[in-house]
C-alpha cells in the first residue's frame, strides 16, 4: 500500500512539472514537438546532360527535383553554397497537395556542393549533391546527329543537324568558324570557298559533352551554263559564243560566276554553216560534271533586186544566190492589200520565181527569204521588206 502510494506522488510530481514547463515556454507544445522531418526524393548524383532534341531546356521533362515525401511538410527554400555547381529552379508539384513545392535540379557545372533545404516548419537539413561530367548517352547522341557524310560540297554552306542549342565549330586552314544550333537543332556556317581536297574540322559540344569528326571538301557540280548569243546570222565566219558558268548555290537571288580555270569547254567542228551547234562544259579541280547549250546559226536576210509585172503574173528576182546567204532555197510571200499572205519556193539554189494566176488591174506586196533544211528542221532567214507592185 505504502508503495502504490509513492508511485501515485511520483506521477503527480511529473504532471506538475509538465504543467510548469507548459506555462513558463508557451510556443513548444507536444503536437510541435513531434513535427516530422521531411523524406527527400532527391538524387545523391546526377548527370550534366542536355534535353533530347526537340525539348526545351527545361529538366521538369527529366523529373530530376527534390522535394518531400510527406504531405504534411514541405520544401520552402533549396539553396546552393556553390552556385556555379548546381542552380534550382522552384515550381509547383502537381502531384502533391496543394502546399508542396518542388525545385528542379539545373545543373551548370560538374563537381559537389552542399545543398541547404528548409521545410514548411523551419527545420533545415543538409545534403551533398554531386555533378558528375560527361554523360556517356550525351556523346552517343551528339555522334549519331552529327552529319553522316565524309565530305563536304566545294562552295556550300555547312548546314546540319545535331542537340539542340549545341555550339558547333569549325575549323579549316587555322581558321575558326562557329555557329549555335536552334531549337529544332538546326545549324548553319558561312564560310569562304575553300579548295575541294581540304580538310575540315567539326565540333559539336553540349554541356560537357563533345563529338568531333573530320570532313573533307570534295568537288561540286555547277550550276548552269551561259552563252554570250544563241542566235547568229551566216557570214561565212566561224562563229565562237562566250561561255559563262554558274554555280549551283542561289546566295541573295544571285548567282556566282565560276573562275575559268574550273572547267573547260568543247566547241564542235565547222559552225561556220546554218544548223544548230552544241557546246559542252566538263568541270575540273573544284567541279565535276559536265553540261551542254545550243546556239544556232541562220541564214543571211536577202535582197530582192526587182520585180516585173506581167498579165496576170510576177516575177521576182532576188540580187544573189541563196548558196550566199547560206541557204538553198528563197521562199516568196505576196498578197493584196487586205488579204492573207501566200507563199510560194523557188527552185533550188535559184535567184528567179514567178508568180502566176494573180489578179489583173491589182496592187500586190511582196516579200522574200532564204532558208535551208538541216537535219529535219528548217531555218529561216529574216524577211525582206515587202515591195508594192502593180500587176498588169
Amino acid at each position: 500500500m505504502l508503495y502504490s502510494k509513492r508511485i501515485a506522488q511520483k506521477l503527480i510530481i511529473l504532471l506538475l512539472s509538465l504543467c510548469m514547463i507548459t506555462i513558463l515556454m508557451p510556443g513548444i507544445s507536444f503536437a510541435e514537438s513531434e513535427k516530422p522531418f521531411f523524406e527527400l526524393n532527391v538524387p545523391d548524383e546526377m548527370t550534366l546532360d542536355s534535353p533530347p532534341q526537340g525539348t526545351t531546356y527545361d529538366y521538369h521533362d527529366y523529373n530530376i527535383y527534390i522535394c518531400s515525401q510527406d504531405y504534411d511538410n514541405s520544401i520552402t527554400k533549396a539553396e546552393a553554397a556553390d552556385t556555379s555547381v548546381v542552380r534550382f529552379k522552384k515550381d509547383y508539384d502537381d502531384e502533391s497537395d496543394e502546399d508542396s513545392d518542388v525545385y528542379y535540379i539545373v545543373p551548370k557545372k560538374a563537381g559537389t556542393t552542399t545543398v541547404t533545404l528548409t521545410d514548411s516548419y523551419g527545420q533545415t537539413k543538409q545534403i551533398q549533391l554531386t555533378i558528375t561530367p560527361q554523360f556517356v548517352d550525351d556523346y552517343k547522341y551528339l555522334e549519331k546527329l552529327a552529319d553522316t557524310r565524309t565530305e563536304l560540297e566545294y562552295g556550300a554552306e555547312i548546314t546540319g543537324n545535331t542537340m539542340e542549342s549545341a555550339s558547333v565549330t569549325a575549323e579549316i586552314e587555322g581558321k575558326t568558324y562557329t555557329a549555335k544550333a536552334n531549337y529544332n537543332g538546326y545549324f548553319h556556317i558561312s564560310t569562304p570557298a575553300y579548295p575541294a581536297g581540304t580538310s575540315v574540322s567539326m565540333t559539336y559540344s553540349k554541356g560537357l559533352s563533345t563529338y568531333s569528326e573530320i570532313l573533307k571538301i570534295k568537288p561540286t557540280e555547277f550550276g548552269y551554263i551561259e552563252l554570250s548569243s544563241y542566235y547568229y546570222t551566216y557570214n561565212n565566219k566561224v562563229k565562237t559564243p562566250a561561255v559563262t558558268v554558274y554555280d549551283s548555290y542561289d546566295n541573295d537571288e544571285y548567282y556566282t560566276k565560276i573562275s575559268k580555270e574550273n572547267y573547260t569547254v568543247s566547241y564542235p567542228a565547222g559552225r561556220i554553216n546554218v544548223g544548230s551547234y552544241k557546246v559542252k562544259v566538263t568541270g575540273k579541280y573544284n567541279y565535276i560534271g559536265s553540261d551542254s547549250e545550243t546556239f544556232d546559226i541562220y541564214p543571211g536576210t536577202p535582197r530582192i533586186a526587182k520585180i516585173t509585172s506581167g498579165s496576170k503574173k510576177l516575177t521576182v528576182t532576188l540580187s544573189k544566190a541563196p548558196s550566199v546567204y547560206g541557204a538553198s532555197t528563197y521562199q516568196i510571200a505576196y498578197k493584196v492589200k487586205g488579204g492573207s499572205w501566200k507563199y510560194t519556193n523557188a527552185s533550188s539554189n535559184s535567184t528567179k520565181k514567178v508568180i502566176k494566176k494573180l489578179k489583173s488591174k491589182k496592187y500586190y506586196y511582196v516579200k522574200a527569204r532564204a532558208w535551208k533544211k538541216v537535219s529535219g528542221k528548217k531555218y529561216y532567214s529574216s524577211w525582206t521588206g515587202s515591195k508594192k507592185v502593180k500587176v498588169k
